[in-house]
């Protein structure tokens, strides 16, 4: 299996200052010697990106200005989506773009989710570069050769596995960020500090987002983590799905939200996710109570509780039915243990029903 080569700090892995610039030099150089070889360049980004990182990536990198064109979209989960990709798809056949020209994200999540997945799908996988800019995508959405879009008010529905050409994952760009967006990435931090293990998570929970100055060890624990993980299993046939802890529960709630237009980020839902599956896994008497209420009060801690009803309960449970972890019309979910994280675990209608309960009853306690 081709090892995606992540410009990052140790294990080809580089986050800030010098070392950032000797990435984005040696991606000028790259792109220098594809263009004079006809190669043609397309990079897509949002209305944000190309106000507040744009600027801060040509100037490191002057050859991406010979770019053959900048695909622009609006900001937000609400635009990934195939329509958003056929106008991508329509301008790429516009360029007579190749399998052998360069896609280059420069985004968040949904970009580099959405950008990976038209590439890996025009003329059956053009090449593609990820330049994540929020902490969301460094520590997860750019890592690990998952592609994707919503459909039909379902997260991530129509995807592909397709690694990328190059990851390059530069500290300078959360600098840009509001705290919500960092908030959301630190729920990815979050879940993969509690899939290496008890002792990784309680280091993390000496601290908060808010009082998290230097992110460099953190981005490099969750992308070496799940980089050890993914180059075992790529297509998620086995342990790949550890990853997923807190997705299913996670997931349902995102899409209620972008069902209802309610504001919730994807790392704000998969916290949630993680509070439903600690729940789970002292109910099905995996873990401590102790070590589920830790778990719980670090959470709710920095997050904010996302309301819902009783009715909002059946809505959730069709959602989770329509997951595509399931398996034979089984909802499945991911669950923590003492040395480690369990998936494919089949979970009852009636043990999601009282999770949700249990989780609603947070709200006034």
């Amino acid at each position: 299996m081709k090892k995606t080569r992540l410009v990052l700090y140790m294990k080809n892995i580089l986050i800030n200052g010098d070392m950032s610039a000797k990435a984005f030099h040696n991606l000028d150089v790259f792109l220098k010697k594809e263009i004079e070889n006809g190669v043609k360049i397309f990079v897509l980004m949002d209305k944000n990106t190309r106000q507040h990182c744009l600027p801060y990536v040509l100037k490191q990198c002057p050859e991406l200005k010979k770019a053959t064109d900048y695909f622009i979209t609006a900001p937000g989960e609400a635009y990934k989506n195939l329509e958003t990709v056929v106008s991508i798809w329509n301008a790429l056949s516009a360029e007579n773009a190749t399998r052998n020209s360069i896609f280059i994200n420069l985004g968040g999540g949904v970009i580099c989710d959405m950008g990976a997945f038209a590439a890996s799908t025009f003329k059956r996988g053009m090449r593609f570069i990820q330049i994540p800019t929020t902490l969301l995508a460094m520590a997860d959405a750019a890592i690990g050769g998952k592609t994707a879009i919503d459909f039909n008010n379902l997260k991530n529905q129509i995807g592909t596995f397709a690694e990328a050409e190059k990851v390059i994952i530069d500290e300078h760009f959360l600098q840009t960020l509001p705290e919500n967006e960092l908030r959301s990435g630190f729920a990815e931090i979050i879940k993969m500090a509690i899939v290496k293990g008890p002792k990784e998570f309680d280091l993390l929970r000496n601290q908060t987002y808010k009082e998290i100055s230097d992110w460099q060890p953190w981005i490099e624990m969750a992308v070496s983590e799940k980089e050890k993980i993914v180059q075992k299993d790529l297509t998620e046939k086995n342990i790949r799905k550890r990853l997923n802890l807190g997705h299913t529960f996670g997931h349902a709630f995102e899409s209620l939200a972008l069902e209802r237009e309610l504001p919730l980020t994807h790392g704000e839902a998969v916290a949630m996710g993680l509070v439903c599956d600690a729940y789970l896994s002292v109910k099905y008497e995996h873990i401590t109570s102790r070590r589920q209420k830790r778990i719980e009060d670090y959470i709710l801690q920095q997050f904010p509780y996302f309301k819902i009803s009783a009715a909002d309960t059946m809505t959730m449970l069709f959602r989770m039915r329509q997951d595509k972890k399931n398996k034979a019309d089984a909802v499945r979910s991911t669950l923590i243990t003492p040395k480690e994280i369990l998936f494919d675990v089949e979970i009852p209608d009636t043990d999601i029903v009282d999770t949700l309960a249990y989780y609603r009853a947070l709200a006034v306690s």
